[in-house]
């Protein structure tokens, strides 16, 4: 009754490299400051058809709420709000270390997206890497 035996080919590293990768294609498709991102596509130029913008829309909200469950389920309340805890501590420690610039507006943002990408791609990991670790077969907590 080995149970981890068929799980053995997991590769919990490259598991979180590609769904990290996943990540930040959303965080960055949806929003960032260079100019090339779904919404300034939006709110840019009125020209283009908007059944395109639209379509486009859709697909990236069905992948937002697909990725915000799964990464919920995954770690729930607390595991996300200790995921933050320690980005924040890391955050303050930049701050105090004198490492943080005020004017620097742009790196804050993708400090920000950084910290969203790696918290979703660590729930989207958190299931398999826990069925692989222990070997339990349920390792999704739905909500009550």
């Amino acid at each position: 009754m080995n149970r981890l035996s068929y799980y053995r080919s997991i590769s919990v590293t490259g598991l979180f490299a590609r769904r990290l990768l996943l990540c930040f294609f959303l965080v960055f498709a949806t929003y960032n400051e260079t100019g090339q991102s779904y919404y300034d596509w939006l709110i840019g130029d009125q020209t283009k058809p908007t059944s395109i913008v639209v379509l486009f829309g859709i697909a990236l909200l069905c992948a937002w709420v697909a990725i915000v469950r799964a990464a919920f389920l995954a770690l729930r309340i607390r595991g996300i709000v200790a995921m933050l805890g320690l980005f924040v501590a890391l955050e303050l420690l930049r701050i105090g270390l004198g490492l943080r610039t005020t004017h620097a507006m742009f790196f804050d943002v993708i400090a920000v997206q950084i910290i969203i990408a790696v918290v979703l791609a660590a729930g989207l990991t958190w299931a398999p890497a826990q069925l692989r670790f222990s070997g339990e077969r349920d390792v999704l907590h739905f909500p009550p």
